[in-house]
């Protein structure tokens, strides 16, 4: 059976009842005119005159711009709203295609609407830039519709045209504001005021903290949960006391949690909206990142703790080096005295044992001396060959005293250990430095152990100097078994400053200058550690040629004589028992000696006996000595002598002949407290040099 085909209906049959009514309201007319009467027709043309007069005094009385225009865009009406906005008159309006005054970069898109419109009739909407006949620029919201005539074809267009142009200047101010905001490091928010503090709004540059807006404003996380729970506490009181009092804005810094966990700082600058009673109904302000300026502050407050612990570190040492001074010489006045009293005793005398304990006492003195003054930095290096295992011995006592009750020190070295070639008291300090960061890794006690041996380079390389030949080493391991440190500790570990200890706790130097009398001394250092397993410093000494050692051994072993000798000093020292003392011992010694108590004595002295001629072999002075130091004696008197041999003495490092802690290599110098052996061997070796 076939069914019947669908009818097809046109454009013009698919409108609407009304619509098709309404178009065809004036041929009706028209033709109810030719059907009427004389005087009905008259009638009816004056009042159809009538209607179009109303129509067209609506029209022109419009502020709106209506035109009508065939499809090919050209005008064929226009009211007095669209002449005066485009500054022509209806005479030059139409006739002419409206796209002359609308931008270029619209014409397509107008053309496009005015096709569709065109072809079925139906109303579109558009917005686009037109110029007026002065040439600025505004913005027209049109609505274009086809009009179709009888046969249902469209054959003109009517528009309607309204300036939008403060309308889009509104919107693009509120675009370029967007812009600023959502580029700005500022999130602008809004909180409602109740549990969590939910959030109204969010700005979208919230995702520098790796969040989204959905994501907040969803109500799956509330703005408590992104502050930081050790600030969420001070955080609610403080909201709750803006809230309680008359405040209307405030200002506060306090920590986030970014999406990755990361810890940021905020400042955070906020209103409070009160509804009708009063009572906050919600927060909004800027919440901006000050991270960076938080961690410079932290840095500048821990710089400047640093600077307030040096600044202190430098007074105790000024202190330090001063009590020194006045120790050195009574050290020197002490064991002076006791030396003379044992030489001229007889071989089996009982006193002399009493004389030996007393002396060692005062070396016993000589050596806290030396460590106070490595502990202030103001030590004078003098590089020696020494055994570390003396060294030690000696100070397991003060290092146990250091360390306390509840950690275990063990001390370990075989007796046949190489000699080294290195300050005593910067070993001491070494040590000192590795047993106070062992300490403060075991707060809750433990072990510390001191191992010194014999290695070769190339069976145990350090990592330091992976390029070291092989030979003879002294290797020295300090081991704790405290908290251990990670790899990105161990990296800084021997940068200056550089500390994991509490603020005003350590000055981070420590490692820094045991690394550099290390590397100093032509050794390396090796840290081998991993947290909760302890640390282990392993350095390795050089060893001294083996002639260097005999030679050391020798001497040490030797009884050789007391060297003297006949030439004329003089001597020039500011204290009194030493320079009694120092007189008597060259004496002894076989010298003719002047003597005076400072320098403007002592050229005083010299000009009274003849200046050139007075045939002084050499100069003993103290160094630091008031009104003129001994470096400006010497020079004083070499102007008058050239040949003049000079030997200066001094126990303290911040003297003008000392540069660094080391003593210049063009000055002769002898360290106070001496022996009357080390000052006749040095007055020889100066005297007997060309």
């Amino acid at each position: 059976m076939l069914r019947p085909r669908p009818k097809r209906f046109s454009t013009w049959q698919l409108r609407s009842q009304h619509q098709r009514r309404e178009e065809l309201q004036p041929r009706r007319r028209v033709i109810a005119l030719r059907r009427a009467g004389p005087d009905q027709a008259r009638s009816s043309q004056e009042a159809l005159r009538d209607s179009e007069a109303r129509y067209r005094a609506l029209v022109e009385n419009q502020l709106d711009l209506i035109s009508r225009y065939r499809p090919d865009t050209t005008l064929t009406f226009v009211n007095d709203a669209f002449c005066r906005f485009y500054g022509r008159t209806r005479e030059e309006l139409v006739g002419r295609s409206f796209l002359l005054w609308v931008a270029p970069e619209f014409h397509e898109g107008v053309l496009a609407e005015t096709r569709e419109s065109a072809k079925t009739a139906r109303t579109t909407i558009g917005e686009y830039l037109n110029y007026t006949h002065d040439g600025q620029p505004r913005w027209i919201h049109w609505i274009i519709r086809g009009i179709p005539d009888e046969t249902g074809r469209v054959s003109e267009l009517q528009a309607v045209g309204r300036d939008i142009t403060p309308i889009k200047n509104v919107e693009e101010a509120l675009r370029q504001a967007n812009l600023v905001v959502e580029n700005s490091p500022a999130v602008l928010f809004r909180w409602t005021a109740s549990d969590g503090w939910p959030v109204a709004y969010v700005s979208q540059n919230v995702v520098q903290f790796g969040y989204t807006p959905r994501e907040l404003l969803s109500g799956a996380m509330k703005y408590s949960d992104l502050v930081h729970p050790e600030d969420l506490p001070r955080f609610s009181q403080e909201l709750r006391q803006y809230s309680e009092s008359a405040t209307a804005r405030f200002q506060r810094e306090y920590r986030i949690l970014a999406r990755d966990g990361q810890v940021r700082w905020v400042d955070e600058r906020t209103a409070l909206e009160r509804d009708a009673q009063g009572l906050v109904s919600q927060y909004q302000g800027i919440v901006i990142d000050i991270t960076e300026r938080k961690n410079a502050e932290l840095q500048s407050k821990a710089l400047q703790a640093q600077l307030q612990h040096a600044m202190k570190m430098e007074a105790v040492g000024r202190l330090a080096g001063g009590v020194a001074h006045d120790f050195n010489n009574l050290l020197t006045a002490i064991m002076g005295n006791l030396e003379c009293i044992e030489l001229d005793l007889p071989a089996g005398s009982s006193v002399r044992r009493f004389l030996q304990e007393a002396s060692k006492a005062s070396e016993s003195a000589a050596s806290l001396i030396r460590q106070l003054l490595a502990f202030s930095r103001r030590q004078l290096i003098e590089p020696r060959v020494i055994d570390i295992r003396e060294t030690i011995d000696r100070l397991r006592t003060i290092l146990a005293r250091v360390i306390g009750d509840d950690i275990v020190l063990s001390c370990v070295s075989p007796r046949a250990l190489g000699l080294i070639k290195l300050d005593p008291g910067q070993f001491e300090q070494i040590l000192m430095n590795l047993a106070v960061n062992a300490r403060d890794a075991m707060p809750a006690g433990g072990r510390l152990s001191i191992e010194a041996s014999n290695i070769e380079l190339g069976h145990h390389s350090c990592s330091k100097h992976p390029g070291q030949q092989l030979a003879r080493f002294v290797l020295l391991q300090v081991t704790d078994t405290g908290c251990g440190m990670s790899e990105e500790v161990k990296e800084h570990l021997f940068e200056p400053f550089f500390t994991t200890k509490p603020l005003g706790r350590g000055t981070g130097l420590g490692l820094a200058t045991t690394f550099g009398i290390v590397e100093q001394a032509g050794g390396c250092i090796d840290v081998h550690s991993q947290p909760g397993q302890g640390t282990t410093v392993a350095i390795h000494f050089p060893c001294v040629p083996e002639s260097e050692a005999k030679a050391k051994t020798a001497a040490a072993n030797s009884s050789e004589p007391i060297p003297v000798g006949g030439e004329t000093i003089l001597l020039v020292e500011d204290d009194a028992s030493v320079r009694e003392l120092v007189h008597l011992l060259l004496l002894r010694l076989g010298y003719r000696v002047l003597v005076a108590p400072n320098g403007p004595a002592a050229l005083a002295l010299v000009g009274e006996r003849g200046g050139a001629d007075l045939g002084i072999d050499l100069l003993l002075t103290d160094v630091v000595m008031p009104g003129m130091n001994g470096r400006e004696l010497a020079d004083r008197l070499r102007s008058v002598r050239p040949a003049l041999h000079v030997l200066y003495c001094s126990g303290y490092a911040d003297d003008v002949m000392v540069h660094h802690g080391n003593v210049q290599a063009e000055f002769n110098f002898i360290a106070k407290p001496y022996t009357i052996a080390t000052l006749a061997k040095k007055l020889r070796q100066v005297l007997d040099a060309k």
